[in-house]
């Protein structure tokens, strides 16, 4: 009857164990117990996780326009929060080799490293709008806000704003009008 006591008392320990990893287990680690696919409803997660930034940088273009630095700016307001500096924004020629989560912020013609990422095209036919693209690749993610310079900046308001936003999938079109965040419109693909 003693050895039964004990095997009890283990399974139980076992299984309180268990139930703790799988409640608490994702605050604690940063990590998801469960193997899911980060879609962009989780943003600013994987580039924000326990209170701070993950191997997180922005990219933007060796030569970028004026567009490109303030979308990136914009950007790193939305993740920067209350307790956090701004991510630290990069030039493609800055970038070292390494596992980073990068924010790519313009266009696969003036980003290289992009355009690998799209497989080699510079056409994105998206005319005035904007696009927020996630996209996994090995243990690090990538994020692409590209477009015209007027949609960079309409995709890098919704992502300083993303709590007003349904963010959702893996691609996402932003259209409206740019200065005005209510005229903004989703279109998830």
């Amino acid at each position: 009857m003693d050895n039964f006591k004990k095997v009890v008392v283990g399974v139980m320990v076992f299984l309180l164990l268990g139930i703790f990893l799988v409640t608490f287990g994702n605050g604690i680690t940063g990590y998801a117990v469960l193997n899911k696919e980060i879609k962009l409803d989780s943003y600013p997660m994987p580039f924000v996780r326990n209170g701070g930034y993950d191997n997180v940088y922005i990219v933007v273009p060796n030569e970028d326009n004026k567009n490109e630095l303030v979308a990136a700016d914009k950007i790193a307001a939305g993740l920067q929060g209350s307790r956090l500096g701004r991510p630290l924004i990069i030039r493609e020629n800055q970038l070292q080799a390494g596992k980073y989560n990068l924010i790519f912020v313009g266009n696969p013609c003036t980003l290289e490293t992009l355009n690998a990422l799209m497989g080699n095209s510079c056409d994105l036919d998206l005319g005035n709008d904007g696009m927020i693209k996630l996209v996994d690749l090995d243990t690090r993610r990538y994020l692409i806000v590209a477009g015209s310079d007027e949609g960079i900046l309409k995709a890098a308001d919704v992502l300083r704003n993303y709590q007003t936003y349904g963010l959702a999938g893996k691609e996402i079109i932003v259209s409206g009008e740019l200065g005005n965040p209510l005229s903004l419109n989703l279109k998830i693909r």
